[in-house]
């Protein structure tokens, strides 16, 4: 029973350091198409209280890795610096737990957990950028910024758009790892998924690449001066 416990803490912590890993300024995007395998397999056969501690300790080792610069604030002293990264890294790390438990309710129905998942994902995405609290810099789109072919779709689709693709692409390789049963078929959607995206991009690139020949367009880029305070504010956008 040990040894089961400690190999899905393991798994948990995998998963949060690949997932963690994957964000700038690590130069290791691909991390996060198969970064959630190790949570999906620690959460087989648990209930909901163990799913909510093994999503929970992902998420706080990948925020700890993702959100490290917190720690080196030069503006203040130890102490408020050292209490902002904790209550930051323990706070987002809810969601983690939150989408753990969601899913595992789903985990049992394998060709129900393949569209859930990647919604549930988008949905808690969108919940942590809500309110005083919301904090929207931790989207999963931003894992995939050095692959400029497969982020092109996000002129249709926006963030969420890589983001869902990811996590689909995350359940079928764990599908073909899992499953015994139709294995061919989650590896081929898997390669699909790449595919599609890339010649979308390639073609996107190219297109744009061809109608700015011999044009030139001119920036110009203005410091605002704006008080943090009133940005927030829903009137003010």
């Amino acid at each position: 029973m040990n040894t089961i416990i400690h190999k899905k803490i393991l798994l948990s912590l995998l998963s949060g350091l690949l997932i963690g890993l994957s964000y700038p300024p690590f130069p290791l995007g691909f991390f996060a198409w198969f970064g959630f395998i190790p949570l999906f397999l620690s959460l087989e056969g648990c209930n909901y209280k163990e799913s909510l501690k093994y999503g929970y300790l992902a998420g706080i080792t990948s925020h700890f890795i993702v959100l490290y610069w917190i720690g080196f604030n030069s503006g203040a002293g130890f102490l408020p610096v050292f209490l902002s990264l904790i209550g930051a890294v323990f706070y987002l790390s809810l969601f983690w737990g939150l989408f753990a438990i969601t899913i595992q309710y789903f985990l049992q129905e394998k060709t129900v957990f393949l569209w859930f998942a990647p919604l549930i994902w988008i949905a808690m995405e969108w919940f942590r950028s809500l309110g005083p609290l919301g904090f929207p810099w931790m989207d999963l789109a931003l894992t995939q910024s050095r692959f400029i072919y497969f982020i092109q779709i996000m002129d249709v689709t926006g963030s969420s758009g890589i983001s869902l693709w990811i996590l689909i692409l995350n359940v079928l390789l764990y599908f073909t790892i899992t499953v015994r049963k139709g294995k061919r078929i989650y590896s081929i959607a898997a390669i699909g998924l790449f595919a599609v995206l890339w010649l979308h991009g390639s073609h996107k690139i190219k297109s744009i690449e061809k109608d700015s020949v011999g044009k030139s367009v001119v920036v110009a880029v203005t410091q605002p001066n704006v008080d943090p305070n009133e940005k927030w504010e829903k009137d003010n956008r």
